[in-house]
């Protein structure tokens, strides 16, 4: 049975990629903890092909989380999404987004980190 993968599996591809670019592990380093080739791991994470379960487990294993990390809000399946919702956890999966955050967060200064949220807010706002 080969089914195709569908929006979903895009979805998990994307949460995947996310988790290892925030470890900031290599496609063949997670490749080579799973035991597959790296062309393997990239069409996981395009949603070119689907993950099972169980390489899903191993894929949570590999980057030390919960497996509940790849599953949210199934916004495929409810009617009614709204797009800026859905523009948010496609820019918080984005390589951009994932090294803003983790410069962020090397900000040890509550109040640069406001200032930092407030420029930003500024900017967004023209």
């Amino acid at each position: 049975m080969n089914r195709k993968t569908g929006a979903y599996d895009l979805e998990i591809g994307k949460r995947i990629r996310a988790q290892r670019l925030s470890r900031s592990m290599s496609q063949e380093d997670l490749a080579d903890r799973l035991g597959v080739a790296f062309q393997q791991l990239q069409k996981y994470e395009r949603g070119e092909n689907r993950v099972s379960a169980s390489r899903l487990r191993e894929i949570a294993l590999a980057l030390k989380m919960p497996i509940s990390s790849f599953y949210g809000e199934d916004r495929y399946a409810k009617p009614g999404s709204r797009s800026s919702d859905i523009g948010v956890q496609e820019f918080i999966t984005s390589t951009r987004a994932i090294t803003l955050l983790k410069n962020f967060a090397r900000i040890k200064d509550a109040s640069v980190q406001n200032l930092v949220v407030d420029l930003c807010e500024k900017l967004a706002d023209k």
